[in-house]
């Protein structure tokens, strides 16, 4: 083709493209009652997820333990007074800022992500009457998969 006396050439491809986005719901218990006898569970599920192969889905537990392995529990009205409880993510202590389960695509729509178990250190006959509490925070975040 020439325009005025100037060759232009165009290209004979075009690519055209559609994006939908990724998103997902994971279920996370809004509170757990300890058992004295034994260890309780905690479940983070996930309920369902659409998400592009070239996207990862992290859950962590992101504050709340003491030390690895460890949250203090305070009394209500006297958070001087504590209980010391564990948390173990397959049988090992959980450490501090940590990532508990990663996934992608592949993963099932209803799937167990992570399943810690918590309990209480120490005898229960040496604790005060009261409830006790304390407050694990957890976060998900979706990041670009590195392809390649």
């Amino acid at each position: 083709m020439s325009l005025f006396g100037v060759n232009v050439q165009a290209d004979d491809q075009t690519e055209v493209e559609y994006e939908v986005g990724s998103e997902y719901v994971i279920s996370i218990p809004s509170k757990v009652v300890l058992d004295p006898s034994g260890s309780t569970p905690l479940i983070i599920n996930s309920v369902s997820h659409d998400l592009s192969p070239t996207k990862l889905v992290s859950v962590s537990l992101t504050d709340g333990l003491v030390d690895a392995g460890e949250i203090e529990l305070k009394r209500f009205v006297d958070p001087t007074t504590t209980i010391n409880a564990y948390v173990t993510l397959s049988g090992n202590a959980l450490p501090v800022n940590n990532t508990l389960r990663t996934y992608d695509y592949t993963a099932g729509q209803t799937e167990e992500l992570a399943r810690l178990e918590l309990g209480i250190l120490g005898s229960v006959n040496s604790f005060k009457a009261g409830t006790y509490s304390s407050t694990l925070t957890f976060t998900s975040e979706m990041t670009d998969k590195v392809i390649g």
